[in-house]
């Protein structure tokens, strides 16, 4: 072989693959087809009351409906 150190490196990194992918299992969020992580994202608790919000326009934006 020409590159040892080359082999040995790629030999590393395709033991190393399988066992990261098995520890980034995400586990059950007791919403069927919902990860964990994005029920924890999405069920964020929001601190202001929809009533206390802002709303802020950007200069040259496209205007929106109250449905968007």
């Amino acid at each position: 072989m020409h590159h040892p150190k080359l082999l040995a490196a790629a030999v590393a990194a395709m033991v190393a693959l399988p066992t990261v992918a098995i520890s980034a299992e995400e586990k059950p969020s007791g919403h069927p087809g919902t990860p964990e992580t994005e029920m924890r994202y999405k069920g964020a608790p929001v601190p202001i009351k929809p009533g206390e919000a802002k709303e802020t326009v950007t200069p040259g934006a496209p205007a929106l409906s109250k449905a968007e």
